[in-house]
């Protein structure tokens, strides 16, 4: 373990040695789960000396219920030495430099919102959660390493959430190879017009899909770019597949490159073949009566032809999951991000109404949370203002009225950034079924709204797709008035 990283054996040895019998010790009642997972490389078995440079050392993961937390938290602060096997227990990190101990707590559902944003102990994960994943915010759940589970909710999370539902998988699939098509033939194009530059940026994109598709064929997540051929050349039947793609990136011809490309997509049908999937005689066929190449006519069709669930028919070919329509990281990283981008918050046609955007928009941050029998972030509100600009906030649901509407919240983010007049707003809901509603504002929001500004009277407030009414409608006989006559 000194040699190289290994970071999930000291985990181990950790909660075991030190962690396991100071929970026993101090809070025998309570029942948790305790694992190393969540981010960091040594949770994918892929951490080395260098690794140790940040953010590496005594961490764990303890899932308990909501109400034990502070008292684990206490303990764990009371009574954890200073170190552990020459390891200091309490270290900083690169988002948090404070020394601190690094033992998570929290609860399992809290988690899977955190990583997944839906939690699947809660309610059936929809179409659209699976497709806001990336491989990475999967692999932070299902890989790294159980120590104890008292409750089972920890291992059933990660069962949860160990591949995608069939038919999701199959469209995923179908994806990526009409992602191949889509420039499969300019790779030849560009280099028999003399642009080797573009001819190699071309290829390397379809390199990059073409790996993408190789885990998906593997029934592997895939990790983040860093990782991801590293991880490939270790997928069964998948070394030969890496080689040829490396052949692809090393080529100087077009037509080698081209020929590097056909055989590599030639291996990724057998993969498909062997998963059992429809698969074509061949993956490509010639380009018109062209020198060039694209994918076989028959091969996405068969895919779509194979789904049995509607509402995945219903999709867009070649859009798919977060993680195939981009590459950006501050996309991917962000939980918010991904599920607006992401069929999770499903945009419908223009036709739909000039508040789709606002609305979708108001969606993307919905992340409830029970505390008890309260319940945290379920509406969601978003306000465009006067200038253009565009604020958000949740509901947080406490006790004794001291609680706030999604409004406020928005408003509050607003108003810290010296912005008062709202030009619209929305507040949004879904309900246990995935379904989303627009929630007219309460008479206190209204009443708010008004107050923050006199010309808020005329604020659009948003309450469906293609309608939308000024606030003055929703407060009638605002205005103060005037003394009754002859008193």
């Amino acid at each position: 373990m000194d040699e190289a990283g290994d970071g999930i054996e000291l985990a181990r040895d950790y909660y075991v040695d030190l962690v396991a019998p100071l929970l026993r010790r101090h809070l025998p009642h309570v029942r948790y789960a305790a694992a190393r997972v969540g981010p960091g490389s040594d949770v994918l078995g892929l951490d080395d000396v260098m690794s140790r440079d940040h953010d590496w050392g005594l961490r764990l993961q303890v899932f308990v219920h909501d109400r034990d937390r502070a008292a684990v938290l206490s303990a764990l602060d009371q009574h954890l030495p200073v170190r552990f096997r020459g390891h200091p227990v309490r270290f900083g990190l690169a988002a948090d430099p404070a020394d601190a101990v690094r033992i998570d707590v929290t609860s399992v559902s809290a988690f899977a919102r955190r990583q997944l944003g839906f939690d699947p102990s809660a309610s059936v994960p929809s179409v659209e959660d699976w497709l806001s994943l990336t491989g990475q915010a999967a692999l932070e759940v299902v890989s790294g390493a159980v120590f104890e589970d008292q409750t089972g909710e920890l291992t059933a999370l990660r069962e949860a959430v160990a591949w995608y539902p069939d038919d999701v998988w199959r469209y995923v699939v179908a994806c990526d190879w009409q992602r191949l098509d889509q420039e499969l033939p300019l790779v030849g194009r560009a280099g028999d017009r003399g642009d080797e530059l573009g001819s190699r940026t071309i290829a390397a994109r379809l390199v990059d899909v073409a790996v993408h598709l190789a885990f998906m064929l593997s029934r592997s997540w895939p990790p983040y770019s860093k990782w991801r051929g590293t991880v490939l050349g270790q997928l069964p039947g998948c070394a030969a597949l890496a080689a040829g793609l490396d052949r692809v990136l090393d080529a100087h011809r077009w037509q080698d490159r081209q020929s590097a490309l056909a055989d590599s997509l030639a291996g990724l049908l057998l993969l498909q073949r062997q998963c059992g999937l429809p698969t074509p005689a061949s993956a490509t066929e010639p380009f018109h009566d062209r020198p060039y190449i694209h994918l076989s006519r028959a091969l996405v069709p068969a895919l779509l032809e194979s789904l049995r669930s509607n509402e995945v028919k219903a999709l867009t070919v070649g859009v798919g999951s977060v993680e195939q329509q981009t590459d950006n990281v501050d996309v991917l990283t962000s939980l918010g991000r991904r599920r607006a981008l992401s069929t999770s918050v499903p945009l419908p046609p223009a036709s739909a109404g000039p508040h789709s955007d606002l609305i979708h928009a108001a969606a993307a941050i919905l992340n409830p949370r029970q505390v008890g029998d309260r319940l945290f972030g379920d509406v969601a509100a978003q306000l465009v203002t006067s200038s253009g600009r565009r604020f958000q906030g949740v509901c947080i649901d406490t006790g004794s009225g001291t609680g706030f509407c999604a409004e406020h919240s928005a408003i509050a983010a607003m108003v810290t950034a010296g912005e008062y007049v709202i030009d619209a707003i929305v507040a949004v809901w879904r309900d246990g079924q995935g379904r989303l509603f627009v929630l007219p504002p309460c008479g206190r929001c209204r009443e708010f709204i008004r107050q923050v500004d006199p010309a808020n009277i005329d604020t659009r407030v948003v309450l469906g797709y293609a309608r939308s009414v000024p606030l003055r409608e929703l407060l009638p006989a605002h205005e103060w008035p005037a003394p009754l006559a002859g008193d």
